[in-house]
């Protein structure tokens, strides 16, 4: 679009500098018109001709130029339009991401506090429990054992 746009400009500004130089053309002969002869008359017959030949040109060029414009105008719409559209998707997509993200951290952050909770209120007091029980009977197996030796001792020393 942006060529044809430069074609039809060229092509526009190359008729329009031929009208003007052709009207200068014809503005000098008009102003020696007391002085013509049948060359100048032949001269302003075919400089009438070709200004009417230059004015169809000028209007076909100007209607080229004004239908590549509006081209040109309407390709570079769309294109923008294309852009906003696949701007919007991707923005779009970027904000489900984010907000999967968020849901992940929060599941694990959840995930987190579940393991947090259950290792204080669940396992830590059963492991307190073991332990204690551990301890408790580690305690009265070296108590027996005391007694026992004890009992060894003054059953032989009786």
């Amino acid at each position: 679009a942006r060529h044809r746009l430069r074609d039809a400009k060229a092509a526009f500004e190359t008729v329009a500098e031929r009208r003007a130089g052709q009207q200068a053309e014809l503005s000098a002969l008009l102003h020696r018109k007391p002085d013509w002869g049948s060359r100048e008359l032949a001269a302003f017959t075919d400089l009438c001709q070709q200004e009417h030949s230059l004015n169809a040109q000028f209007a076909v060029a100007r209607e080229a130029l004004a239908a590549a414009e509006d081209a040109s105008d309407q390709a570079q719409a769309d294109f923008l339009s294309a852009l906003r559209s696949r701007y919007h998707c991707e923005q779009v997509w970027s904000d489900k991401g984010r907000r999967l993200s968020t849901y992940w951290t929060l599941a694990v952050v959840a995930l987190n506090t579940t393991m947090l909770g259950l290792s204080i209120f669940v396992f830590e007091p059963r492991k307190r429990e073991a332990t204690a029980r551990l301890v408790a009977d580690e305690t009265r197996q070296a108590a027996r054992d005391d007694m026992e030796r004890m009992s060894a001792a003054v059953t032989a020393g009786v």
